[in-house]
């Protein structure tokens, strides 16, 4: 999603409105969105350090499947914000 903006212009020649990027002009993925939404909530302190995080839960907060929330937890383990315990779940 873009956002534009405006800008006030003294200048016929120059743009009156540019649009506002993101780095990657690629669209972000579903686990991407997911991992910025809960890695948010984690900063927000709605879940407590060491609490677990259930996949179940988020898939249905989110309206997904079990499999992009995994991917999403994965993206924030690489970003060094949840540790995930084999067997065990994401604290």
């Amino acid at each position: 999603m873009s956002s534009t903006i405006f800008r006030a212009s003294a200048s016929q020649n120059a743009p009156t409105i540019a649009t506002a990027r993101r780095r990657s002009s690629r669209p972000r993925t579903i686990p991407e969105q997911i991992a910025d939404q809960l890695g948010m909530a984690i900063l927000r302190s709605e879940y407590r350090d060491g609490e677990r995080i259930g996949e179940q839960e988020v898939a249905e907060l989110c309206g997904v499947s079990r499999g992009p929330v995994r991917e999403a937890l994965r993206i924030l383990q690489s970003r060094g914000i949840i540790t995930l315990e084999p067997r065990r779940g994401a604290f």
